[in-house]
This record gives structure tokens, sequence and C-alpha cells, in this order.
């Protein structure tokens, strides 16, 4: 990687203000979508965890012995613990409109958890 042009972070925004309001705004949505994340993880957990089927008036399946839901509640658990964990980096770059770890490496990590979850 050491031939693609790097991205410098810690550079101003020219003095226009269009461009400055809109840099403004990252922080605000990198904390909403963290909160959204994280709402819409618990509802869908908690629908998965309820999913009933009747099949006749007397039978009912319970997908929960199913391999494919057991993967999916582990998938759900996995991205609520993650996404808890980044809120309070969120909240840090929403206050303080700078980032706490700001290093390549936890971008990395930031892109490549919210790629997967």
């Amino acid at each position: 990687m050491a031939g693609l042009p790097q991205y410098d972070f810690d550079e101003k925004p020219s003095s226009s203000s269009s461009s400055n309001s809109s840099l403004n705004k990252v922080p605000l949505f990198a904390a909403i979508a963290r909160v959204v994340t994280l709402a819409s993880l618990v509802i869908s957990l908690l629908v998965v965890q309820n999913i009933e089927v009747f099949v006749t008036d007397y039978a009912k399946i319970y997908y929960g012995s199913y391999n494919t839901y057991i993967y999916m509640h582990g998938v759900l658990i996995a991205g609520i613990c993650y996404t808890v964990l980044l809120i309070p980096f969120a909240a840090y770059y929403l206050l303080a409109k700078k980032q706490l770890i700001d290093h390549q490496a936890f971008r990395w990590v930031e892109f490549i958890g919210d790629k997967h979850h």
C-alpha cells in the first residue's frame, strides 16, 4: 500500500462555508448511525429470538434449534458488542470534533467491522 496516495486527515477544509458546514455534520451522522445500528440490531435479535411458526393447530416450530438461527444469534450479538464498543468513540468525535484514536489501524478496524456487520 506504499504506492497508494494517503489522505491527510488533519487537512483543514477550504475557506468555503458549504464544505465546512458539511464537514461539521460528519460527527453527528456517525453518532446517529451508531445509535440506529444498535437499535436495529437489538430489534432484530428480539424478532429472531421470538420466531415461531404454527404448522397446524397443534404443532409449533421454534427456529432456535436450527443452525442458521443459532448463527444469526451469534452474528447479532457480535454486532451489538461491536456497536456498543464504538458508541463512546462516536460520542467523543461528536463532542470534540476529532477522533479519540487517530491512527490508521483504528480506521481499518472500524471499516472492516462496519463492512461485516
